[in-house]
């Protein structure tokens, strides 16, 4: 799965299909597209209709963290999410924590083995 930088323009997209011809596009009556950031808040979204059966809408993830999407039609319900990295960290820092991550996972490896000894 990708994961987008924070600012980018997400294009959220659906097609929506004749339930008794899936060759067949259609237009349904209401479309709405429901967006929740990663602090729990609902964006205001207003679906673009492109063609017949085909809409969009361009979400500002300008917030790390995962984003849920949600689009609701007479007919169906499509939902799924994706997912905006945290802002750059400095180079010295990225490598901190995996100094950290590396003697976090040494010391869990000791007290297995200990565990084990038993």
């Amino acid at each position: 799965m990708t994961t987008f930088k924070p600012g980018a323009r997400i294009r959220v997209a659906a097609i929506f299909r004749d339930p008794a011809n899936r060759d067949q596009l259609l237009d349904p009556e209401i479309v709405s597209l429901r967006v929740m950031d990663p602090q729990g808040e609902e964006r205001d979204m207003t679906p673009v209709r492109d063609d017949e059966g085909r809409y969009h809408e361009d979400v500002l993830a300008d917030i790390p963290g995962r984003w849920w999407w949600r689009w609701e039609a007479d007919g169906g319900i499509e939902d799924g999410f994706f997912d905006v990295s945290p802002p750059n960290i400095p180079e010295e820092a990225e490598l901190n924590i995996e100094r950290k991550q590396a003697h976090e996972r040494d010391e869990l490896l000791k007290a297995a083995k200990a565990l084990g000894k038993r």
